[in-house]
């Protein structure tokens, strides 16, 4: 189903819906912001990125870095700024 959108309008679907951009026709970049968002029983009880001080942090081997959410996901999920945190 398409869904065409003036500039401010949103677009809420399921994640289950097979979606897709189309055709940018002008000669601007267009902007998309997506947002993903889970029921909070899924998540964490402590949010294990914050807790620590970043100094410390810093100071922890790259596999404990790693396991307290300090990289990205096989499905490219967790990146900052389009690079590993």
């Amino acid at each position: 189903v398409p869904a065409e959108l003036d500039a401010g309008d949103a677009f809420f679907m399921l994640s289950s819906c097979y979606h897709g951009a189309g055709h940018n026709a002008s000669d601007k970049e267009r902007l998309v912001s997506a947002y993903f968002m889970m029921r909070l029983e899924l998540r964490q009880e402590e949010n294990l990125y914050l807790a620590p001080p970043l100094d410390v942090v810093k100071k922890y081997t790259r596999s404990v870095q790693k396991r307290l959410g300090y990289n990205i996901a096989p499905v490219n999920l967790g990146w900052v700024d389009h690079t590993s945190p």
